[in-house]
């Protein structure tokens, strides 16, 4: 992989290479520009992670128009409806399509498209790939520093971006500082913003003291249908609003709030099985049993 020098400059530098870092990276290259994008995870820590997987029809149609839709088409699942079930195990079928955005009818693309967001990162990757002429991003590299020369209205590349850039060696892999310039410089980086940061803009959005479960894997269950209805709804009485969506290959998503008495009791150490075991109790009265768990988080 490529990692920037001394010498290289670019219309626009991009720290954060998720979905959003990617999108930017891929359509600002088709307007001519020339990008970098950073990303400081591996690319192998990346791809382990489920996280987001529903798009969205506004979304399905953005990707469309920049050619990056017929891959996720391939690997997703497509659903137009959601049931729902009650405490008893129930079905409400007045709840049908709550979540699938009914009554959508002025697009091709009416229903929900159900992928990991791995997935929706590697296409968009290799999306920018082409049409960047072969620009890669580079993983493991991150941002340390930035200044903007404000003294030179001529200087046409203004800001100066100190980064961190993983070095091998015969003793092991370790990181060295070098510094590229750049006329505008994006931060996608997430909620924990280091550009945001290092900027001095607060971040202002809200929080909340609960936390959430997600959890993703194959599963086996007796709930009907539980890989033909898309997205099920399950109202528990000890676990709240239980999601329960069916991704790609195979894998099912059993999402819902973390029990605060067992916040308590584990914290950050919670472990996978007690993940698992919560979301068996979160589906009751249906069964559930994981034959394999690809990801899982506990997050606020």
């Amino acid at each position: 992989m490529v990692h920037p020098t001394m010498e290289q400059k670019f219309d626009i530098l991009i720290v954060g290479a998720g979905p959003i870092g990617l999108l930017l990276a891929h359509i600002l290259s088709l307007s001519g520009l020339s990008v970098h994008i950073i990303e400081q995870h591996t690319l192998s820590s990346q791809i382990q992670r489920g996280r987001a997987a529903m798009l969205a029809p506004r979304t399905c149609e953005l990707l469309d128009q920049i050619s990056l839709l017929d891959p996720l088409l391939q690997k997703g699942y497509i659903t137009r409806g959601q049931v729902h079930y009650n405490s008893l195990g129930e079905r409400l079928d007045e709840n049908v399509s709550r979540y699938a955005g009914s009554g959508i009818t002025d697009t091709f693309f009416d229903f929900l498209l159900l992928v990991r967001q791995k997935y929706t990162e590697a296409a968009i990757r290799e999306g920018y790939k082409r049409v960047s002429g072969g620009n890669e991003v580079s993983y493991g590299t991150s941002l340390v520093n930035y200044s903007i020369n404000d003294d030179n209205n001529e200087d046409e590349y203004p800001i100066t971006a100190t980064l961190s850039i993983p070095t091998s060696s015969s003793s092991g892999t370790t990181s060295t500082h070098t510094s590229v310039n750049s006329k505008f410089l994006i931060g996608a980086d997430g909620s924990h913003s280091l550009v945001r940061q290092l900027a001095g803009i607060p971040f202002t959005g809200p929080k909340t003291p609960h936390h959430f479960i997600r959890i993703d894997g194959i599963i086996a269950s007796n709930l009907p249908n539980h890989r033909s209805s898309g997205t099920i709804g399950i109202e528990s009485a000890s676990h709240g609003s239980v999601l329960w969506a069916c991704l790609d290959h195979r894998r099912t998503r059993i999402g819902f709030a973390f029990p605060p008495r067992l916040w308590q009791e584990k914290g950050a150490q919670v472990t996978e099985d007690d993940v698992v075991a919560e979301a068996k109790k979160a589906v009751k009265p249906f069964a559930l049993e994981f034959e394999t768990v690809d990801w899982w988080t506990a997050y606020s």
